[in-house]
């Protein structure tokens, strides 16, 4: 349990656990962002996997034990995913995120095929969370998070680990994702935010990896995604920002080819009609109200 400096009671929870358990091990931190946290996790894990879960989320009864009974029946996975669900405080109920994964498409089939499913879902799954990653294939790809990132720090690592990764599996077991937790990363803007997601689409969209250009059409697909909902942070800029990046946006475009879902044309056609500003407005609305 990683203590990134918290302000509450939390150090003293994090504590009584350890004490409560020989196995629960606790390193407190000043506060240096989820990125750092996470690395810190990753430079002092001994187990096979590593499991990530955010602190106001969580996993649902015996899914370790699930996980693991899974692992039995496999060898050498490097990632397995789970099933992602929005659980909200306030309602004290959970909705199904609804990746769509389908096991017979990810367990025992080879990269191509499984991340030719993955560019196919309804969304890039680029959190970290919800996926069992193997601490092998963390070590021998370096991957660590990029600090100072404050919102889609995980986009990067995700893309890179699956790319890493040779063997895949599947498992139905519930990691609870909250939803509108009031300061959240996720629940806030930030022009910061905004440059974080573009250097993604960016540094990704041109490149001269030869494992990214061996999967581009997937890679692409998933840039898709993330261009969209840069088009809906779009809206939030100042009419000095939106001047600043609105060439470049539309420069970018031609990516809504590599993604053929109603959702993304829907998006695109709308984009083709009114135009950037009414678009993004438009997703912005979308995003809130669903």
């Amino acid at each position: 349990m990683i203590n990134d400096g918290s302000t509450d009671n939390s150090f003293k929870i994090c504590d009584e656990y350890e004490h409560r358990d020989k196995r629960v091990k606790v390193i407190h931190k000043v506060n240096e962002g989820v990125a750092i946290a996470r690395n810190t996790g990753i430079d002092v894990a001994t187990g096979t996997y590593i499991l990530f879960i955010d602190s106001d989320d969580f996993i649902a009864k015996d899914s370790i034990i699930k996980i693991v009974e899974q692992l039995n029946k496999e060898e050498d996975i490097d990632i397995m995913f789970l099933e992602a669900y929005k659980f909200y405080t306030n309602q004290d109920k959970s909705v199904p995120l609804g990746d769509g994964y389908i096991a017979d498409k990810i367990i025992n089939k080879s990269k191509k095929e499984v991340l030719s499913h993955l560019a196919t879902l309804r969304k890039y799954q680029g959190g970290v969370w919800a996926k069992l990653i193997s601490l092998k294939l963390i070590k021998e790809n370096n991957l660590y998070f990029s600090s100072g990132v404050i919102i889609g720090e995980d986009l990067e690592f995700v893309l890179e680990m699956i790319l890493s990764a040779k063997r895949f599996s599947y498992c139905n077991v519930k990691y609870y994702y909250r939803q509108s937790r009031e300061g959240s990363a996720t629940s806030t803007f930030s022009v910061v935010g905004f440059n974080n997601l573009f250097n993604f689409i960016k540094k990704y969209e041109y490149t001269d990896n030869n494992l990214i250009l061996e999967f581009k059409d997937d890679v692409y697909s998933f840039l898709v995604y993330e261009y969209i909902i840069l088009l809906s942070m779009y809206d939030n800029l100042t009419r000095e920002e939106k001047s600043k990046y609105k060439k470049e946006i539309n420069f970018y475009r031609y990516l809504f080819k590599y993604r053929i879902d109603k959702k993304t044309k829907l998006v695109e056609y709308c984009y083709k009609i009114f135009g950037l500003d009414i678009t993004s407005k438009l997703l912005n609305l979308y995003l809130k109200v669903r």
